[in-house]
């Protein structure tokens, strides 16, 4: 079952990818031990890790395995279900944007406060 506010965290991600061009794909699943699917708001891609950041909207430690087991960074994220320009960037800033440049989509980053869209 998905944790409760599951759909906005998803809204929030999907937003945050079309505004700041970034690769999002939310929802997400991935497969804990013993073949268990898990849900994940969104995996960043680009960010934190070589494979990106699983978002979590609560603590759950079987997810945080699975993301840690796959590659992926995974972050706990609560007070994110609606988006919020700045908070996101912030989020982005702090994981840091590990994608080679040509993998963006014009070479460019909006990840700058202040930055019109």
């Amino acid at each position: 079952m998905k944790p409760k506010g599951f759909t906005n965290f998803v809204r929030a991600w999907r937003t945050a990818a079309s505004d700041l061009e970034i690769t999002v794909t939310a929802p997400s699943t991935l497969r804990g031990a013993k073949g268990i699917k898990i849900d994940y708001a969104a995996l960043v891609h680009d960010f934190g890790s070589p494979k990106g950041i699983a978002i979590l909207v609560r603590e759950d430690r079987q997810a945080m395995e699975a993301a840690d087991a796959a590659g992926y960074g995974y972050s706990c994220m609560a007070s994110y279900q609606t988006y919020d320009r700045d908070s996101f960037m912030d989020a982005l800033i702090d994981w840091e944007w590990v994608a080679k440049l040509e993998t963006h989509q014009n070479g460019t980053s909006k990840l700058r406060k202040g930055t019109a869209s």
